[in-house]
């Protein structure tokens, strides 16, 4: 599975839909995260505002506050946090800007929801020098 240490970090999983939270917040249990969830980006950014997490993953297309608007945010409180945006429409979303890690698309299956996850907390290891042991690729 994951050989880089990233089990058991804390996420914050943003997404309107219960469905999608449902499906991946077992996947992230099963790989031993401790995830907190939330259904819209006003929601995410209050509790962002009272609790630490080790990555932010949102979906983009969400009433009141979009993720971008969240990502945006976000950045603002914390500009180091590591954030993965998913969503159902990726191919018209070519640039998200400084504000996002990375961008997955739906539908992504659960090993391209693992790697993305493993990208984004890579990249987060290497700008704080943290090791990381089978860090062979490089992230975006």
């Amino acid at each position: 599975m994951n050989q880089s240490g990233s089990h058991g970090r804390r996420i914050l999983l943003v997404d309107d839909d219960p469905g999608v939270r449902e499906v991946v917040g077992f996947v992230l249990g099963l790989d031993h995260h401790r995830v907190v969830e939330a259904r819209n980006g006003k929601e995410a950014l209050s509790r962002f505002e009272r609790e630490a997490f080790d990555l932010v993953i949102t979906d983009y297309a969400m009433p009141e506050m979009n993720g971008q608007e969240l990502a945006s945010n976000l950045r603002r409180l914390k500009q180091e946090q590591r954030i993965l945006m998913i969503s159902g429409h990726a191919n018209l979303m070519p640039h998200l800007g400084r504000d996002v890690d990375l961008l997955l698309g739906k539908p992504f299956s659960i090993q391209g929801l693992r790697q993305a996850i493993e990208t984004v907390l890579q990249k987060a290891m290497q700008s704080t020098g943290e090791a990381s042991p089978g860090s062979g690729g490089s992230a975006i």
